[in-house]
């Protein structure tokens, strides 16, 4: 669909023939808010208490040094000093890039669930304050355990959403996180400079998990107009595989598959789709054109 002109995906949550939520993404611009990288301190900006990092060659983001003390490093820190350029953290994006001012990264790296998050900012326990006395009480006990447990590394908040779970789902949920935090957060420390630790899900996973709120999505392959992509894990570990369609074959007959793993995105282009007929000439037309001519390419 195109939105002022934009190619974009849209994703509508219908309910009782209404649209209860829209959601859409430029085409080709995936966004990465949220995403946490190895990034590298280019230099240190102290009168304006900020320092400059790199997440990958020639893309710079902002770091206020109000963060630093949390600060998760990849390189080693040698002695209780501070931050100093060609020093490798693990950063997170808070903001995207907007109106000619750079990305915004912090140290504070939080994985977000649906009832909880986790936060490598601040190692305590907090409830949303818009839980109900009861519901604080009840969830207190429930993660009573956790709280208490002496070797952890991160902070748990509970979000309002927790109200209505039980505890089976907000366990299963705090589970799901640890592990978030341990491939970024743990494993990620040993990760070579700029590479990206853990990846934010796409906004259609975002939609598909609205939609199925009772269940846990850790996978989904999603057809969007003419491309395919694939998102987490299968239940087996295997590949994801992705079937070519035969241009001259029926709807659903392939030439071949290919494995892909998460986080990929493949399109199609053929001249089997998208036509229309000129009635006067006989000819078929279609959207793949010949930057010679502006014609259908033959």
């Amino acid at each position: 669909m195109n939105i002022r002109q934009i190619p974009c995906y849209v994703c509508a949550y219908e309910e009782d023939g209404k649209v209860m939520e829209l959601r859409f993404e430029p085409v080709g611009e995936k966004s990465s808010l949220g995403n946490i990288y190895v990034g590298q301190i280019e230099n240190i900006a102290a009168n304006i208490g900020a320092a400059f990092v790199q997440i990958s060659a020639g893309e710079k983001c902002y770091l206020q040094l109000s963060d630093a003390p949390n600060a998760i490093y990849a390189s080693v820190k040698k002695g209780d000093r501070p931050l100093k350029a060609g020093d490798e953290i693990l950063v997170q994006i808070s903001r995207e890039a907007m109106k000619g001012k750079l990305p915004a990264v912090t140290t504070n790296l939080n994985f977000t669930g649906k009832y909880l998050v986790l936060t490598t900012g601040d190692k305590k326990f907090g409830l949303s304050s818009k839980l109900s006395n009861d519901d604080r009480s009840r969830i207190s006990k429930w993660m009573e355990a956790e709280v208490n447990r002496p070797d952890k590394e991160f902070g748990i908040i509970v979000r309002t959403n927790a109200a209505d779970a039980s505890k089976e789902e907000i366990l299963k949920e705090l589970e799901y996180l640890k592990g978030l935090y341990h491939k970024a957060a743990v494993d990620g420390r040993s990760r070579t400079c700029f590479s990206c630790v853990y990846r934010t899900e796409p906004f259609y996973i975002s939609a598909i998990k609205m939609i199925k709120k009772d269940k846990e999505i850790t996978g989904a392959m999603v057809a969007l107009g003419g491309s395919i992509a694939v998102y987490g894990e299968k239940s087996d570990g295997s590949d994801w595989n992705v079937g070519i369609q035969d241009p001259n074959g029926k709807d659903g007959e392939v030439l071949g598959g290919i494995k892909v793993k998460s986080g990929t995105s493949i399109s199609t282009s053929g001249d089997y789709e998208k036509t229309f007929t000129d009635k006067k000439t006989g000819k078929r037309y279609f959207h793949i054109l010949d930057s010679k001519t502006g014609y259908s390419v033959k």
